[in-house]
């Protein structure tokens, strides 16, 4: 069962049990975001860094190369300015550490936020400017998005409002909440968490790790299909996932939590919910 919540009140939920692939529960969760964009200037892009340090924060360079859930570990800063001039990161992929020149990089988002975006360069001696690869990638999503805008003004619609820090606590608050109360209907239940996931599953360690360990990997494959910036919040919170053993335990958990009765040859159903 993958959970995850909109950026309304409603939640969309899939449940499941073991032989059914994963990954293709999560697709109906996508939902349209945006960035925002971050106010610049020394004072406060810098007070943001730091406060970032030791966080998993999103860097994109102006080459196009991006790492996702890389650790910020330190500034390095001039030493007769005191501005920053380098980002030392850890790599999540391979572990490296490695070092950033401010100069080179495009962006930096934690949490899906911007807390650092370096300003479009501008042309000298009557040239244009040099447009980087992160800057023509942004002015495409920037001009894709206006035009989204727009079809949904024309339809009468409007774009989910974003959620604060808080909102998204207060959803994944309830989500262990629920976890809880699965925990004790379905005894042998065992949470492991990621960063966008909640994966909650009675299946043998040994055989759901392999599961687990690719989660964040498939929601970065799935943004990209998407079109979705690595490092936005997609999910309200952190996608829910339960996996049953057996099939009557997955159909016990519709009845008891969902209130429906799941059809036999089903493998997996999705809801709309609301979690109180």
């Amino acid at each position: 069962m993958v959970q995850s919540e909109p950026t309304k009140s409603k939640l969309t939920l899939c449940a499941s049990y073991a032989a059914v692939p994963l990954l293709v529960a999560v697709v109906s969760s996508l939902h349209p975001v945006r960035l925002q964009a971050a106010e610049d200037g020394p004072p406060a892009h810098e007070t943001a860094l730091a406060a970032a340090i030791d966080s998993q924060v999103y860097v994109e360079l102006k080459s196009g190369r991006e790492y996702t859930r890389a650790t910020l570990l330190l500034l390095k800063r001039d030493p007769k300015t005191k501005q920053v001039i380098s980002l030392r990161i850890r790599e999540s992929e391979r572990g490296r550490l490695l070092t950033l020149n401010l100069k080179a990089v495009w962006q930096v988002a934690l949490a899906g936020k911007p807390i650092y975006q370096a300003q479009p360069e501008e042309g000298k001696n009557g040239r244009p400017a040099k447009v980087s690869k992160a800057e023509a990638r942004a002015n495409r999503d920037a001009e894709a998005r206006k035009k989204w805008l727009a079809r949904l003004e024309a339809r009468g619609l409007k774009p989910w409002k974003d959620l604060t820090k808080a909102e998204h606590q207060a959803s994944l608050d309830r989500h262990k909440a629920m976890v809880e109360k699965v925990q004790t209907a379905f005894p042998g239940m065992v949470v492991y968490e990621t960063e966008q996931f909640l994966f909650c599953s009675n299946i043998p360690p040994d055989q759901v790790i392999p599961y687990v360990a690719h989660l964040d990997a498939m929601f970065d494959m799935m943004c990209k299909m998407y079109r979705v910036r690595l490092g936005t919040p997609v999910w309200r919170g952190k996608a829910l996932v339960m996996a049953f053993v057996e099939r009557q335990q997955f159909q016990q958990f519709e009845v008891a939590f969902l209130k429906i009765a799941a059809p036999q040859s089903a493998y997996g159903l999705c809801h709309s919910i609301h979690i109180t």
